[in-house]
């Protein structure tokens, strides 16, 4: 996901750093998403399992925030140029309907602008790897880039990123995206400098999908940056609603 519309300031409570051992599991499958084999990720994904507690998310879901990404994680795509420490760290743990079978296709659905109605202004996917092989389960891992434009409180951006999917064994998932070069504002008191994302999937039994979600951004809104208590609250909130979309298409 690369985009979130911003609600109404609401004044609340500061939002809490993530417990640290889910911190550090969370920049474990940033860093490790290449490079880890499917062994050593599935005893991530146990780790997973055992801190969150799902029935509770079935309630509610969870939100906070994330240490910084060191500019080691950083350089894993590419990124030497900006300093990570300046990208505002956040997490969401949420449980939404929806099975692997059903939620594949909406991830590496190409128009996905259809999916999410009122986010972008255009959007376009280009896929670097065979979309095909993945879906039929000839390869695990997919990859992709995206041009997207969005209007934004009264701006409008382009922005070009790269994403991509790995399918572990049994029922897991993992998605990044990252924002290679700075996104190209028509505002001058308006940025969104840095974006690193990491998803990751893991099917319940019942038809539910837990979802853990990692984000390091920079972005000054015109109206402050993420630092502010309050801006990362709207954001939190609406990666929640963004679930709520995913389920709606898991469904459709």
């Amino acid at each position: 996901m690369t985009l979130l519309l911003l609600l109404p300031l609401l004044a609340c409570k500061k939002v809490e750093p993530a417990p640290a051992d889910l911190d550090e599991l969370l920049h474990r499958f940033w860093a490790e998403y290449e490079t880890a084999d499917d062994a050593a990720m599935l005893v991530s994904i146990s780790e997973a399992l055992d801190i969150v507690d799902v029935q509770a998310l079935a309630e509610e879901f969870e939100k906070g925030t994330l240490t910084d990404l060191t500019e080691e994680e950083a350089a894993l795509v590419g990124v030497t140029d900006r300093d990570p420490a300046q990208a505002v760290g956040l997490y969401l743990l949420n449980v939404f309907d929806c099975t692997m079978e059903e939620l594949e296709p909406v991830l590496w659905e190409p128009d996905q602008a259809s999916l999410y109605e009122g986010v972008y202004e255009s959007y376009e996917r280009t896929f670097t790897s065979s979309q095909e092989d993945f879906a039929s389960g000839a390869v695990d891992t997919l990859s992709w880039e995206v041009v997207y434009e969005a209007k934004l409180l009264g701006s409008s951006y382009v922005a070009e990123t790269v994403g991509g999917l790995r399918r572990l064994p049994d029922g897991a998932l993992l998605q990044r995206t990252y924002l290679p070069e700075p996104a190209d504002y028509d505002s001058d008191n308006k940025s969104f400098d840095q974006d690193y994302q990491i998803e990751i999937y893991i099917e319940q039994p019942g038809g539910q999908m837990l979802h853990l979600y990692g984000l390091w951004r920079q972005a000054d809104y015109g109206i402050g940056d993420l630092e502010n208590d309050e801006l990362q609250r709207i954001l939190l909130n609406n990666l929640a609603k963004w679930d709520d979309e995913t389920e709606a298409a898991c469904g459709s």
